[in-house]
């Protein structure tokens, strides 16, 4: 998942710095092609990871999660927009994610493997 969150990190770095209709369209671009990848990966981690009699609320509760934070995000980002402009809250976005990306990895052993999936001792 971490390339495709890597993407989305370029993208809002490009994003910063696009001073015309171009850089912003590939930007945008790249952060599609980082979303694309990373959504998609993501609910297959939930559908993979949850037990097979949990599934159904383990879907649910992954999305509605989601819903939420862009429901929130949006509110958060328009907030900072209208303060700071957009280019703070690219940049601003680009660190979140990085620090995401950085947790994730440092927790990843962490995270128990579903049975089907563990390689054996």
């Amino acid at each position: 998942m971490c390339s495709s969150d890597l993407a989305a990190v370029a993208a809002l770095l490009l994003a910063t710095q696009a001073t015309s209709i171009g850089p912003l369209l590939l930007a945008g671009s790249l952060f599609a092609v980082g979303c694309g990848v990373s959504v998609p990966v993501g609910t297959a981690i939930v559908i993979d990871r949850s037990p097979a009699e949990r599934m159904g609320s383990a879907m649910g509760t992954y999305t509605i999660g989601f819903q939420l934070a862009s429901g929130l995000g949006a509110g958060i980002w328009g907030i900072v927009i209208d303060n700071a402009g957009f280019a703070v809250a690219y940049g601003a976005g680009a660190a979140v994610q990085a620090v995401l990306i950085v947790v994730a990895i440092a927790f990843r052993s962490g995270i128990e493997r579903p049975a089907h999936l563990r390689r054996p001792a």
